[in-house]
């Protein structure tokens, strides 16, 4: 099953590099899409959201295309429009 959000996009995209790279943490994802460790600590949890401007930010830093890059940017749009409707 491919990642559905743009967390689960973050998660494979930090496994990943992990893969390649057994010392690639999560404080080196933080430096590589320009936020705090803690921040993205958050997100990953489900505690804090990202904006649509900051993630457009981050797939380019990802260096996301295709299916990928829109999934994960309209993943967030999604998920506001849940919240609004709540």
């Amino acid at each position: 099953i491919p990642p559905v959000d743009y967390r689960d996009i973050l998660r494979d995209q930090l496994k990943r590099r992990q893969e390649l790279n057994s010392r690639f943490s999560l404080r080196s994802l933080a430096v590589k899409l320009g936020i705090s460790p803690s921040k993205i600590s958050e997100v990953l949890s489900g505690k804090k959201k990202l904006s649509h401007a900051r993630l457009e930010d981050i797939a380019i830093r990802l260096n996301l295309k295709g299916v990928e890059k829109e999934i994960f940017l309209l993943s967030s749009e999604m998920e506001s429009k849940k919240t609004k409707n709540m």
